[in-house]
C-alpha cells in the first residue's frame, strides 16, 4: 500500500493516506505501520508534496490525512523514531515560516499548521525527536502560534507551549529561546510567553506548560536574568514562576547604597 502514496491520481493518494490515518488509530495498527516501513514513505511524501516547489492547494486534504496519521504514530517512541531523519521536522519548520506555502494553501493553512504543531509536540517529548526540533530551531519558527490574534486558536497556543516546555530542557533549546531578540534587545519568545501568562489567568494547562518552560530557561544564567528583567514589574507572575526564590531577582533590581549616596 505504501507505493500508492506516490500514485499519479490524487484520489488514490488521498485514499491511501486516509487508510494510514484509520489504521494508526490503535496500537495494533500503529505497530503494523511501523513494522512495514511505511512511515519513511509517509514522511518523504509529506516533505515533497508540502515543499515550496510542489505545494498545491488541491493536495491539502492529502497532507491533512498524512498529518493525522503521523500524530497517531508519534504517541509512541517507535513511531517517532520511524519518522525521524527523513527531513520531516525541517519541512514542518518551513511550513511554520509561512510564505509561499501559506499562500498556496490559503484557508487550509491554519488546519495544516495546527496539525504540524501536534506532530512536533509529540516529537519533542522523545529524545531523538527533541534533538531534531532543536536542530531546526522549531521554537523560533513556531512561537508565533503562541501569540493570540486572528486565526489563532487555544489549541495552537497549547501545542506551542508544549513544544517550548520540551525543547527548553536542552541547553541549546534554552539558548534558541533566549537569544532571539528584537531591535531593542528584548527576548521575543520570552516576552510572548509572559504576555500569554498575563492575558490568560484561566487556562491552567497552558499556564502550567509556560511556567515549566520559563523555569527550565531560568537554569541558564542569561535566561534567568532575561526572565526576571521582564517580570520585575509583574510580581504575581514572578512569584508564580519562581516562588520564594523570587526574592533574589527582586533584590538584584533594588538600587545599591552607593547609587543612592551618589544621587544625594
Amino acid at each position: 500500500m505504501r507505493d500508492l502514496l506516490e500514485d499519479e491520481t490524487l484520489a488514490v493518494r488521498e485514499a491511501c493516506a486516509w487508510t494510514f490515518e484509520r489504521l494508526s488509530g490503535n496500537d495494533d495498527g500503529n505497530q503494523r505501520i511501523v513494522q512495514s516501513g511505511s512511515p519513511e514513505d509517509m514522511a518523504k511524501s509529506f516533505v515533497m508534496h508540502s515543499s515550496e516547489d510542489q505545494i498545491k492547494k488541491r493536495d491539502a486534504q492529502y497532507l491533512i490525512h498524512l498529518l493525522e496519521a503521523m500524530i497517531n504514530l508519534t504517541f509512541s517512541d517507535s513511531g517517532i523514531e520511524s519518522l525521524s531523519n527523513f527531513g520531516l521536522m525541517e519541512q514542518i519548520a518551513k511550513i511554520f515560516d509561512g510564505g509561499k506555502i501559506e499562500e498556496e494553501l490559503e484557508e487550509h493553512y491554519s488546519k495544516i499548521a495546527q496539525l504540524c504543531l501536534r506532530v512536533v509536540g509529540n516529537f519533542s517529548i522523545n529524545s531523538t525527536g527533541k534533538q531534531e526540533c532543536i536542530e531546526n530551531q522549531i521554537s523560533r519558527r513556531a512561537y508565533k502560534f503562541l501569540i493570540d490574534g486572528p486565526g489563532r486558536t487555544y489549541e495552537d497556543a497549547l501545542n506551542t507551549s508544549l513544544i517550548l516546555m520540551s525543547v527548553s530542557i536542552h541547553l541549546e533549546g534554552k539558548q534558541n529561546i533566549v537569544n532571539l531578540m528584537d531591535e531593542q534587545g528584548v527576548s521575543i519568545i520570552i516576552a510572548a510567553m509572559i504576555k500569554r501568562l498575563e492575558d490568560n489567568p484561566d487556562l491552567p494547562d497552558l499556564r502550567k506548560n509556560l511556567i515549566v518552560a520559563l523555569t527550565n530557561i531560568a537554569e541558564l544564567p542569561d535566561g534567568f536574568q532575561t526572565i526576571t528583567w521582564q517580570l520585575v514589574t509583574k510580581i504575581d507572575i514572578l512569584d508564580e514562576v519562581f516562588g520564594p526564590s523570587a526574592v533574589k531577582p527582586l533584590h538584584n533590581f533594588l538600587p545599591k547604597l552607593s547609587e543612592l549616596e551618589e544621587d544625594e
